[in-house]
């Protein structure tokens, strides 16, 4: 066993204790539990990723997150971005005007509608999520073999659909 810290969305330290990867020896070792504890610690070191390339672009985690939206979706809106990360419009429009100002975006016409904005993505913009996307390829490459790659993509698929329903329900 691995003692570790985990930290929950709030980033308080939580210890816990982690089965060692030599414990589970077939699928049915691993419980529910142990899969969420590593799903925890998952978002912790993908938070502390995501906070460390945010630092080298001079940006926040949300900004960093509005941004890799926007190199993600050519058709991103404010109100789009706002409602991809929860933000308030007035929140938007200054994190939006912060990652303009830093260099990595900006506002254009929405040629399908004269009354809304499109934010692009600059050259500089992009490389810095495309730096960040190259890093999480090259962790999930050296991470999951080849032969494991299928049934973690249809894990990854699964409880994203499981947690949509259950968001919607919850709404």
């Amino acid at each position: 066993m691995t003692d570790v810290r985990v930290f929950d969305s709030l980033t308080m330290p939580i210890p816990i204790v982690l089965p060692s990867s030599t414990t589970a020896t077939r699928e049915s070792d691993v419980s529910p539990r142990e899969m969420m504890i590593a799903f925890s610690r998952l978002r912790a070191q993908n938070a502390r990723v995501v906070t460390a390339f945010s630092s080298r672009a001079g940006i926040s985690p949300t900004e960093f997150r509005a941004l890799y939206f926007v190199v993600a979706n050519p058709d991103a809106t404010p109100k789009r971005v706002a409602a991809h990360l929860g933000l308030t419009p007035g929140a938007t429009t200054s994190l939006l005007d912060r990652l303009e100002a830093a260099g990595h975006t900006v506002r254009v016409a929405n040629p399908a509608d004269r009354r809304s904005l499109l934010l692009q993505a600059t050259p500089q913009g992009r490389d810095v999520v495309h730096d960040a996307g190259r890093a999480y390829e090259e962790a999930f490459a050296d991470s999951i073999t080849p032969a494991h790659r299928r049934a973690v993509f249809g894990a990854f698929v699964a409880l994203g659909d499981q947690l949509e329903e259950l968001g919607d329900k919850l709404d």
